[in-house]
C-alpha cells in the first residue's frame, strides 16, 4: 500500500470534500437553471399559442371581411349580368318582332302577287274556254 503522511490523508479529505461540495452545489445550480430554461420555454409556449390565437383571430377577422367583400362584388356583377341579359332580351325581342313583321309583309305581297297570278290564269283558262267550240257528238 502507499505510504502517505497524516497531513496529506486530512489535505486529500478536505480535497474530496470541497469536490463532493461542489459537485452537490455544481448540481444544484444546475437544476435550478434547468428549471429556468423550463418556466422560460414554458413562457415561450404560452407567448406563441397567444400570437397563434391572436393571428388566427386577425385571419379569420380579415377573411371575414374578404367574404363579405366578395359577397358584395358578387351580388354587384349578378346585377350587371342580370340588366345586361334583360337588355339583350328586349333587343332580341325587338329584332325578332322587326323579322316577324318583315316576314308577314314579304308573305303578304307575296300571297297577293300569286293571287294576281292565279286569277290571270283562270282569266285566260275562262277566255280560252269561251273561245273553244264545242265539239260535236258523233256516236248518236
Amino acid at each position: 500500500m502507499i505510504d502517505l503522511s497524516l497531513d496529506t490523508w486530512i489535505s486529500l479529505v478536505v480535497l474530496v470534500s470541497a469536490l463532493s461540495g461542489f459537485y452537490v452545489a455544481l448540481r444544484r445550480e444546475i437544476r435550478t437553471e434547468i428549471g429556468a430554461v423550463r418556466a422560460e420555454m414554458g413562457d415561450l409556449r404560452t407567448e406563441l399559442r397567444s400570437e397563434i390565437g391572436d393571428a388566427r383571430a386577425e385571419l379569420k377577422s380579415e377573411v371575414g371581411g374578404l367574404r363579405a367583400e366578395l359577397k358584395s362584388e358578387v351580388g354587384g356583377l349578378r346585377a350587371e349580368l342580370k340588366s345586361e341579359i334583360g337588355g339583350l332580351r328586349a333587343e332580341l325581342k325587338s329584332e325578332i318582332g322587326g323579322l316577324r313583321a318583315e316576314l308577314k309583309s314579304e308573305i303578304r305581297a307575296e300571297s297577293a302577287r300569286l293571287e294576281s297570278l292565279i286569277l290571270r290564269v283562270d282569266d285566260r283558262v275562262f277566255d280560252l274556254a269561251q273561245r273553244m267550240q264545242p265539239v260535236p257528238d258523233d256516236r248518236s
